[in-house]
């Protein structure tokens, strides 16, 4: 209900088609505004300038671009929308009111701003088109972090994928946390993480982010840890990978992923007509499906993952760990943290976690289990900051994984 100022800057001859498309502009602005709340600077103005090129977003103007077919360009692509605009529009709250405090975050203004492109396509044609949307911006490898823990400059900040990368960091970001409304709830809090700054009209609700900030944020609105997700998909080059075995009926999925890190990302199967999601809390999932029916994995594309690897009936061992072998993630960490524990036959694991000085500090149980990767939590609530030393025993073997409490 509140009247935003507008005004457009456009050479004499582009007046009359200006005149025509200005509805869909302010299509955009309502998308947008439903989306991520309210027009940061709407007791200013909102302004389209025409630019001899592309478009650049500026606060409270975008320069709009009138050469390679861009201008006034409603349909790009048969999406039936201008995805320069919205684009460029869409900065006006990821640049604009939420602006990257480095450089290594600057996938906060063009991950958002690409993603917003695919929510719009689904908001006006359905989700089949925001998948046929998602796929055109696909990312088949990740060589360079896309928010490096870091600082980098802006000469090497583009050199990531931001933009796509970053658009796909948020299309699995919302497969994860849940379609139905906390994502979009997320989405409202990243760029008004007090409800009340919503009610600022002249922009004095900007602020400098963090992708740290955006991870405590989702934690808050989720009730997910999300350590492990920003980790992969962040702070680190490399895509998890997802290798499908089958002996029979039998199919078994298994995650690797880059520096070994957790990665509990569940996996939507299809098997004929019917979809369920598979559990992957420990790394590894099972399903079945009848002889002659290839299953479908993740057939509606939702998570951010290179080309998922088929292994033969011959090969399906491959899914078994080689080794017996121990790794910690978060480590740092505060006050929790997680064993991952391979094992390459069934065998009984023990252990205990230790302080700097060898006093017991928390017993590892003691218990048969398969072969393949399990995760053992390890929670240090009731010590204090230091090192500390998780021991873990199989087959004859001790494993010894240093543990750093930071609090």
């Amino acid at each position: 209900g509140f009247k935003i100022p507008s005004e457009y800057w456009f050479l004499p001859y582009n007046v009359d088609s200006v005149k025509k498309i200005t509805p869909t502009w302010l299509k955009d602005i309502r998308f947008l505004e439903e989306t991520c709340g309210p027009y940061p600077f709407r007791a200013e103005k909102y302004a389209i300038v025409e630019a001899p090129y592309a478009g650049m977003e500026h606060q409270t103007s975008v320069a709009y671009g009138v050469y390679a077919g861009f201008f006034l360009n409603a349909n790009w692509a048969g999406y039936g929308f201008d995805y320069i605009h919205l684009h460029e529009l869409a900065h006006e709250w990821w640049g604009n009111l939420v602006t990257a405090k480095d450089w290594s975050d600057v996938w906060i203004h063009e991950g958002f701003a690409t993603y917003m492109e695919a929510l719009f396509v689904e908001r006006q044609s359905g989700f089949a088109r925001y998948k046929s949307y998602m796929k055109r911006l696909n990312v088949p490898s990740i060589t360079r972090p896309i928010a490096p823990n870091q600082s980098v400059t802006a000469k090497t900040a583009f050199l990531s994928n931001v933009y796509n990368g970053g658009a796909w960091v948020l299309h699995t970001l919302r497969y994860y946390v849940g379609d139905s409304t906390t994502f979009f709830r997320l989405l409202r809090r990243w760029a008004y993480p007090d409800p009340a700054m919503e009610n600022v009209t002249n922009g004095k609700q900007c602020r400098l982010a963090t992708t740290e900030e955006f991870r405590q944020i989702a934690e808050q609105v989720t009730g997910r840890s999300l350590d492990w997700f920003f980790t992969v998909y962040l702070r680190q080059a490399g895509l998890p990978q997802l290798t499908v075995g089958r002996k029979d009926t039998s199919i078994t999925l298994k995650w690797t992923v880059p520096n070994n890190i957790p990665f509990p990302m569940p996996v939507e199967v299809q098997v004929g007509p019917n979809k369920f999601t598979v559990d992957m809390s420990t790394g590894t999932g099972t399903l079945s499906a009848p002889n002659g029916v290839t299953p479908i994995i993740d057939p509606d594309a939702r998570i951010f993952m290179a080309t998922p690897k088929t292994v033969s009936v011959g090969e399906s061992d491959d899914l078994v760990p080689e080794d017996f072998d121990v790794s910690v993630y978060p480590n740092p960490f505060n006050p929790s943290t997680t064993l991952r524990i391979e094992l390459p036959r069934r065998a009984l694991i023990e252990g205990e976690i230790v302080s700097i000085t060898g006093e017991r500090v928390a017993g590892i149980e003691s218990a048969w289990r398969d072969a393949g990767i399990h995760t053992l939590s390890v929670d240090l609530s009731n010590q204090s900051s230091g090192a500390y030393f998780a021991i873990v025993r199989s087959e004859g073997r001790t494993i010894t994984r240093k543990l750093l409490l930071v609090r």
